[in-house]
This record gives structure tokens, sequence and C-alpha cells, in this order.
């Protein structure tokens, strides 16, 4: 089961990426960094290469800050950000999306700093932006808690977790 988003926006090295399909987000936990569909990884390496791009004089891979984009279903615009995440292009094997979207899947370099839940009763992802004090590591206090949404009807607290 994936749970998916259509982006806003991407960027690396603070470059838009373009793209004339829609992109599609998949949030997959088994990942570690970071997957784009071939297009948009050849898109985004090309954009880095010209000898006018900022991040190429400073010495910045294309993926040096990838920044993903996308509005949740209450109508929210909400970004994830991950530093130098692993990147691969991805082949999309199905015939129907690859002629018509773009496919952008992000991983746990993605989702650090954050706490994910998945209701399985109601086919929802909710992701939520923590701070954990330094002195408290593993303890996760609702007044620590920046930001929070739901890919759904309604958004719950989340931060009441407690290692």
């Amino acid at each position: 089961f994936h749970y998916s988003a259509l982006a806003k926006a991407v960027t690396c090295a603070g470059l838009p990426i373009k793209s004339d399909r829609p992109i599609y987000v998949i949030f997959d936990t088994g990942t570690t960094g970071l997957s784009l569909s071939r297009d948009l990884y050849e898109e985004a390496f090309a954009s880095t290469r010209q000898p006018s791009t900022p991040a190429l004089s400073k010495g910045k891979s294309p993926w040096s800050d990838v920044r993903v984009t996308f509005t949740t279903n209450d109508g929210r615009v909400q970004e994830l950000r991950a530093k130098n995440p692993i990147s691969l292009p991805v082949d999309v094997p199905w015939r129907d999306f690859q002629d018509k979207y773009s496919l952008v899947v992000v991983g746990l370099s993605f989702l650090e700093g954050s706490v994910l839940t998945i209701d399985t009763t109601t086919s929802q992802l909710e992701i939520a932006q923590v701070n954990v004090p330094p002195e408290k590591p593993g303890t996760i206090d609702p007044k620590n808690c920046e930001q929070s949404y739901r890919f759904g009807e309604a958004e719950r607290k989340l931060c009441k977790l407690d290692a």
C-alpha cells in the first residue's frame, strides 16, 4: 500500500525541476533516500550542470538540498526536505502511469525529525514535524510539535508518544 500526493514543486540544489507532466510523490518508509522517474532525474542533473548554475559554482551536487512541496487533503501546502539523500533514477514500470505522470519517491531521509502515523482503518497517513529536546532523547512531548498535518478529513494531535 502506498501513500501519495500530487507535488506542487520539486527543487534540487535550489533549482526547480520542470516537468510537462504532473509529478506524484510516494512516501515510502522502505526507501532511504530519493528515487525519481528518469525524466526528472535527468532534468535535475542537467539543470545543475549549466555554467551559470550557482549550485555548481559552490561545488554542490544536484542532491545537496532536495525539497518536495505538496498539498494535503485539507488544502495546506507542506514541504519535506532532505540534505544529500541517496538519489537514484527509476524506470516506472506502470505503462499507463509513465506516459502521463512523473514520479518522486521520498524515503526516510525526508522524514527525519518527524513522526509518521498510518491509520490502517482509514488508510490515512499523518506526518508531524517534531523537535525533541536534546536532554530527553526518545521522548516526544506535545508542546514540542511544530506542525502536524493529515492526509484526510480531520487533524489529530500526534505527539503523545513517550519512549
